[in-house]
């Protein structure tokens, strides 16, 4: 169906409309159930009832008739009709300010015979033979540009796939925002929202640089190196739900900031390449492990869809929601594999089985830590293993000695830090080259005893696919108050997040009764706040026990900073 209610303003509202979005609740008007909207870069939009939730009688409801075959054979579609892309390619990121250039994305043709001319090309016109676009597609680089971008074919047999490259796109716009990963990223389409926790590149032309309202330990910016009349910088989102971000995202980008999606990974085998149109290449002997990631506020996820190019069925995995969520899926035949998450098939993971021509590192494709405990007894996690977390604050702790890190080959790292009473954060990007790689190990390791030996940092870990950490470390406050510890502190948020659960009601309990002796002036400021938020919610009394924990903490590490500073 085209139209549908909105359920936040109770308009009637169109599938095509700027301001309608994937994952919101909408609708239908004829029986008041609720419908999602269908929306893609190779669909027309449209709203369709959720599972189960159609009335009998509503006649807008087209019940749903696909089988798996029908299905394969429209993922079969969209793998060979993607239309072209921009993408903006990062250089140089150790450097204070990156460097970069545009490319457009050419999808991978369903023929061989034929030539495309791209007459915005860098350096004047280009000509590419189709035999020559492999699986995966081609980026080429293309003029920074406000103009279109369009390609000519000649000789090339009418069908789909010519139809859609046929098309153009849209040239470069001011505040057009493109994804972020060590390497750049593919330009988001107008509809598509930001998420609290996530970095973007953002660029604009002369003159036209945006007011940087929310101040930098808020909103934090590293400037992009000037292309001709252009400029950008890599903004980072943070973490939770701001004000004034979001009302500067609004008014500059005209889009919305929402919690981020669960994430799928490719866990292991450390792939061979990554194509250009994000696909990898794996061997066929390779046992796929995949990873289910999800940031706090993630909408949850119910299933787990997989198809080959060998068979014409859907392999389904029911899932429970829960994140990080680890499986093993077995080895693959020759061909194309995609895998992807509950309906989002464009945000999925594509994978292409070959045989290797040559060998591959055969130690773990995986980031590991090596460290040494007081006993001298070895211990060592993976950068994707909720065990990194640990280690590092065992690291911090001094628990642990850092000893050594594997990176894989063609594995980029990279780390941000930034410390409490600084404003901005530092980066550098670390990636094995195999004339350095003792060099950079030991950077590596130096840079990061270097960090964890600080007190009151934030750090952010990276390395993609590879797994990510994101942690606060806490020490003792220069000001002689008490600092939570990062687990204390999320208990304290999780019980306030709970406490959102229950309507104000008279079987709910004041928590102010439990305090006793708790005086707030000890902690510091960022925990006073926080405590005192918790104690102005009402929670039903099957929480209690968890606050009354929470209170015996504070209470007890309150009675150990008095005694050391008496």
């Amino acid at each position: 169906m085209d139209w549908a209610i909105d359920l936040i303003n109770k308009k009637e509202v169109h599938a095509t409309d700027i301001d309608v979005f994937r994952g919101r609740d909408y609708f239908c008007p004829s029986c008041n159930s609720l419908v999602r909207l269908r929306r893609g870069e190779w669909r027309v939009p449209y709203f369709a009832h959720a599972n189960g939730q159609a009335k009998p009688y509503c006649d807008r409801y087209v019940p749903g008739t696909y089988t798996d075959r029908t299905l394969m054979k429209i993922i079969e579609g969209e793998r060979i009709q993607r239309s072209l892309g921009l993408f903006l390619r990062l250089f140089d990121d150790n450097a204070s300010n990156s460097s970069w250039h545009l490319e457009l994305g050419i999808p991978e043709p369903d023929r061989s015979m034929g030539i495309l001319k791209i007459a915005s090309a860098y350096g004047g016109e280009r000509s590419i033979s189709l035999h020559r676009i492999k699986s995966g597609g081609m980026r080429v680089r293309v003029r920074t540009d406000q103009k279109e971008y369009t390609l000519l074919a000649y000789d090339v047999a009418d069908g789909e796939w010519l139809n859609r490259i046929k098309q153009p796109i849209e040239g470069l716009s001011d505040y057009a925002v493109f994804k972020f990963s060590p390497n750049g990223g593919r330009r988001l389409s107008l509809e598509r929202p930001l998420y609290w926790g996530r970095s973007y590149i953002l660029i604009w032309s002369m003159g036209k640089e945006p007011d940087w309202f929310p101040h930098s330990n808020i909103l934090n910016t590293k400037p992009l190196r000037k292309q001709g009349n252009w400029s950008g910088a890599i903004i980072n989102m943070p973490l939770f739900y701001d004000q004034l971000v979001e009302s500067w995202v609004n008014k500059w980008l005209r889009r919305k900031v929402e919690h981020p999606t669960v994430e799928l990974l490719l866990v292991s085998p450390l792939p061979s390449e990554r194509l250009p149109d994000g696909s990898f290449t794996i061997d066929t002997n390779s046992n796929v492990v995949l990873s289910i990631i999800g940031e706090e506020g993630s909408k949850t996820w119910s299933e787990l869809n997989l198809v080959t190019s060998y068979e014409e069925r859907i392999h389904r995995h029911k899932g429970t929601g829960i994140v990080p969520y680890h499986l093993s899926i077995g080895s693959f035949e020759l061909g194309r594999v995609d895998i992807w998450i509950d309906d989002d098939f464009e945000s999925g993971l594509q994978l292409i089985i070959s045989k290797f021509q040559k060998s591959l590192d055969t130690r773990s494709p995986a980031v590991v830590f090596n460290g040494t405990d007081k006993n001298d007894q070895n211990v060592s996690t993976t950068l994707h293993s909720p065990a990194a977390r640990e280690f590092l604050e065992k690291v911090h702790n001094r628990e642990l000695i850092f000893k050594d890190i594997y990176l894989p080959d063609r594995v980029n790292l990279s780390i941000r830090w930034s410390k409490k009473e600084a404003y901005g954060w530092n980066e550098y990007l670390f990636s094995i080259k195999p004339d350095s790689q003792d060099t950079t190990i030991s950077q590596l390791l130096e840079l990061f005893n270097q960090i964890l030996d600080m007190q009151n940092v934030h750090l952010k870990i990276s390395a993609d696919q590879f797994g990510e950490v994101d942690m606060v470390f806490i020490g003792k406050s220069p000001e002689g108050q008490i600092i939570m510890s990062y687990n204390w502190r999320n208990s304290v948020k999780w019980l306030i997040s709970q406490s959102f659960n229950f309507l104000v009601t008279n079987n709910n309990v004041s928590l102010y009764q439990y305090i006793g002796t708790l005086n707030l002036d000890y902690f510091c400021g960022m925990d006073r706040l926080l405590l005192n938020k918790l104690f102005q919610c009402q929670i039903s009394h099957g929480l209690i026990p968890q606050f009354k924990i929470i209170i015996k903490e504070c209470i007890s590490a309150q009675n150990e900073f008095l005694v050391e500073n008496i």
